[in-house]
């Protein structure tokens, strides 16, 4: 915690933002992080660390495990939410995937995130889990409108590109959340 604390403080807003640009291939030039962080891992990375950066570092839980200057070592474990963040209102659950094909996302990146937004929600609080991925399909996102109606659960898929904009726009939780709504 102390060590995810530390690469928050250090690390400019900007530098994140452009990273996932880089990732999300928006931006064709090449990462910091190319040659020593693989790009899964990366992009979950640099997710937890945008939304530490601008929503607050103490309400933000990454599962992936650190290196004692702040990178990661690997991504969470399986079975566990990537990225949790839980204030006093809201409790999101991050999910961030490098999988472009439909084919995968579908089998990778649905009943699982259900699963992990089932297993976290709050009652008393705003819940909501957002699949961060390079492209979305729609079959992907019928499921996630399927669970939505039948589970009353919130979850949104959006491309990272869009995860990244809405953060930057957003400077409060509050109004990221009503952005996410939207």
């Amino acid at each position: 915690e102390f060590i995810f604390r530390d690469k928050v403080s250090e690390i400019e807003f900007e530098i994140l933002y452009k990273e996932l640009s880089i990732l999300s291939k928006e931006l064709k030039t090449k990462s910091e992080y190319e040659e020593t962080i693989p790009a899964p891992v990366r992009l979950e990375w640099l997710m937890a660390l945008l939304f530490a950066k601008q929503y607050g570092h103490k309400f933000v839980k990454p599962s992936m495990r650190l290196n004692s200057d702040g990178t990661p070592k690997s991504f969470a474990g399986a079975g566990k939410a990537d990225i949790i963040f839980e204030d006093f209102k809201h409790m999101y659950i991050l999910e961030a995937t490098m999988i472009s094909s439909s084919k995968q996302q579908e089998n990778s990146e649905t009943t699982s995130v259900s699963a992990h937004l089932k297993k976290c929600s709050v009652n008393g609080k705003f819940n909501g889990a957002l699949l961060v991925a390079p492209k979305i399909h729609n079959r992907v996102a019928e499921y996630y409108q399927f669970v939505f109606i039948k589970d009353k659960s919130f979850m949104v898929l959006v491309s990272i590109k869009l995860f990244s904009l809405i953060v930057k726009e957003n400077k409060t939780i509050d109004s990221f959340t009503e952005n996410f709504k939207d």
